[in-house]
């Protein structure tokens, strides 16, 4: 599955604030899951010319539905600017482990793995995701947006009580690189 993926992320946000706003407009839980995800060294990967991208693969428990999912990601950075903007290729995959040790074989290492806890919310055609990773990862809760166009964008953060200002297009990659200069030193 190919599709474009907007969003921008919220950091140091009070969950229960979001998550009593969003209810009070009413909108609908769609996803509360957890997360193994793997991020694969792609130093050698050649995407088109100038752009930036990694590899994932995500496995999904959903407490909602109690099934099991694992999908293959490759991202492709279009921009980072007012919003951060993605080309996403996806594809379902039956076997991780056996991913895992192809991606070894054909020298794409694991970069690093990480554990999530995500809950999202849709509220007219706009995604809200409440995203806690393990400690070793990055131990800081944010809220992802995920929109179509700016003026989603906007809709969202007048309905949430937040500004541009409050956002950043970092990601997750950028903010576990800061936090560990921030700790480290």
């Amino acid at each position: 599955m190919k599709e474009k993926e907007k969003e921008i992320k919220v950091l140091k946000v009070d969950f229960e604030d979001v998550e009593r706003k969003l209810i009070n407009a009413g909108a609908k839980l769609i996803k509360d899951e957890r997360q193994t995800n793997w991020i694969f060294s792609v130093d050698a990967l050649k995407i088109q010319e100038g752009e930036k991208g990694y590899l994932r693969l995500r496995s999904t428990y959903s407490l909602i539905t109690q099934e099991t999912n694992h999908e293959f990601t490759l991202k492709m950075k279009e921009s980072d600017q007012e919003i951060r903007v993605y080309e996403e290729l996806t594809t379902m995959i039956a076997d991780p482990q056996a991913l895992l040790g192809i991606m070894q074989l054909i020298d794409h290492p694991v970069q690093y793995r990480g554990e999530k806890s995500r809950k999202s919310y849709e509220w007219k055609g706009i995604n809200f995701e409440m995203d806690q990773w393990d400690a070793n990862t990055y131990p800081t809760p944010y809220l992802e947006i995920e929109v179509q166009s700016e003026a989603d964008l906007d809709r969202a953060l007048d309905l949430l009580g937040l500004t541009r200002s409050d956002t950043t297009t970092k990601s997750i990659s950028d903010l576990r690189e800061e936090w560990r200069q921030e700790h480290v030193n």
